[in-house]
Formats: structure tokens, C-alpha cells, sequence
């Protein structure tokens, strides 16, 4: 059956957004549009540029935020399983985040126009870290966890996160990770500190 002559934005920049990924910005929009089964100015009627394409497509600011749902978290349930939940979470969201990060930055040219959804005050980065951030503070108020600086806990924790997803990403891993078996493991990890047998410190 024919593809129909119409087409949602969402479908360009779905198809887009799988074959910038696969095969770096340089993608002529005629291949684009040759797999979607339209014409190369259906694509220019959405998008005035291929660089509004590549950006749109990215679209860093549209991935939902992981989290969003936090500070109502606090003091509810077992803060050790919210912590597991969030890591797998986070694994996914930072796996679909990264390789996009990664392709914007590296098609920069003018600062103020390419890098502007990476540099802005609410950048999924910042608005991470400072969720996580909130959270933490709230569990540590309530004495639910061991008082400390809530802003550099959550550099951690979402540091080993984006490491991992980096490594994964440049090929220094042999498989992806298994989400809940790494979140445990960092959780675990943190959980437990790095005091030795006998020390709290």
C-alpha cells in the first residue's frame, strides 16, 4: 500500500532523528525524505533549514525529564528503592540524551545559536541535578539520610550514571549494562559508604 501524501512532523523528525544518529548530520534531506516516501520540499514546508531539521530532531529539551516527580517522594516509602528506581530510570533517560548531546556538540559553529538548548538555565543536565538535589535534601532533612551536602551526593550519583552511558557510547564496554543490576550495585555502593568494616566515617 502507498504511504500516504501526508505526513506528521512528528514522523520527519522520528526518521530524521534515527538516521542523524546513525549517520552523522551530514544526511542529504533527500534521503531523509526518501525514506519517509515524500518530497524533499515536504520536508522544507515543516522546516525552513536542514539545520532547524537537525536541531528539531535532537530536540534535547523534549525528552521528558526524569525527574520531575521527586520532591514528592519525599518522605514516602523506602528511600534505598527510590533511589534503585531512579537509577534505572535515569540510565534510559541518559542513554537517549547523550549520543544527542554528543552530535550537537560536536556540529557547533556559533555558540549562541547551535549550543543554545545545551547552555540554557533549564538544560536537562541543570534541571537534573538540582531535582536530585531537592530530593536529597528533603530524605536528609527528615533524617532518612546521613546529613551531607545534598548537591554533591547527586553529582555522584548521576556522575556514574553518565560515565557509564559515555563508555557505552565510545564503545569501552562489551555489552550495555544491565539496568537493575547496575542500579543496585550503585546504590549499594553509596548506601554503604566507603568507610571501611567498623567505621561510620
Amino acid at each position: 500500500m502507498a504511504r500516504p501524501t501526508t505526513i506528521t512532523k512528528e514522523e520527519i523528525l522520528r526518521v530524521a532523528r534515527e538516521l542523524f544518529l546513525e549517520r552523522g548530520p551530514t544526511v542529504p534531506t533527500a534521503e531523509i525524505a526518501r525514506q519517509l516516501g515524500i518530497s524533499e520540499g515536504s520536508i522544507f514546508k515543516r522546516f525552513p533549514t536542514k539545520h532547524e531539521l537537525f536541531l528539531a530532531a535532537m530536540g534535547l529539551q523534549s525528552i521528558e525529564s526524569w525527574g520531575q516527580d521527586l520532591e514528592r517522594r519525599v518522605g514516602q516509602g523506602e528511600v534505598r528503592e527510590h533511589l534503585v528506581q531512579l537509577s534505572v530510570r535515569l540510565l534510559g533517560f541518559v542513554r537517549e540524551l547523550l549520543p544527542r548531546m554528543m552530535l550537537v556538540w560536536s556540529c557547533r559553529t556559533d555558540h549562541a545559536t547551535h549550543m543554545k538548548e545545551l547552555h540554557a538555565e533549564d538544560s536537562p543536565p541543570r534541571r537534573g541535578i538540582a531535582a536530585l538535589a531537592r530530593y536529597l535534601e528533603g530524605e536528609m532533612s527528615l533524617g532518612r539520610l546521613r546529613r551531607g551536602d545534598p548537591e554533591l551526593v547527586a553529582r555522584i550519583f548521576l556522575g556514574s550514571i553518565w560515565n557509564l552511558v559515555f563508555m557505552e557510547t565510545i564503545g569501552q564496554v562489551k555489552q550495555p549494562a544491565d539496568p537493575k543490576g547496575f542500579a543496585h550495585q550503585l546504590v549499594d555502593t553509596l548506601w554503604a559508604g566507603l568507610a571501611p568494616a567498623g567505621e561510620t566515617r
